[in-house]
């Protein structure tokens, strides 16, 4: 019985670990999501002084481009925020808990 629960508290403190620091590696993720909103923003300001013609076309193209490069950072943070929580559910051991009965694992 000292052994499992040993073995027990040797996986679940494993595992805190390795929850720490896929969580605490998620910064870069909320900082591309600011970004990628802070874009939509600028965007947003850049065409109302288009429209009334506060600023050139050249202007609003480069918050166009600013945008663009945005939501690409906002990509980036999602698949890196879902590559995280996949590879959590793999060092909790339950990848396979929501697979149908009879499937291979």
């Amino acid at each position: 019985a000292q052994q499992i629960d040993q073995e027990v508290r040797l996986f679940v403190e494993q595992a805190v670990v390795t929850s720490k620091e896929v969580i605490g590696g998620k910064m870069d993720t909320l900082k591309k999501i600011a970004v990628e909103l802070i874009g939509k923003e600028t965007l947003e300001q850049a065409k109302s002084q288009l429209d009334i013609g506060f600023t050139t076309i050249y202007d609003y193209l480069i918050s166009v481009d600013g945008l663009i490069r945005a939501k690409t950072a906002q990509d980036e943070g999602r698949f890196d925020l879902l590559s995280s929580y996949y590879a959590l559910l793999h060092a909790s051991g339950k990848t396979n808990e929501g697979a149908k009965e009879g499937e291979s694992e």
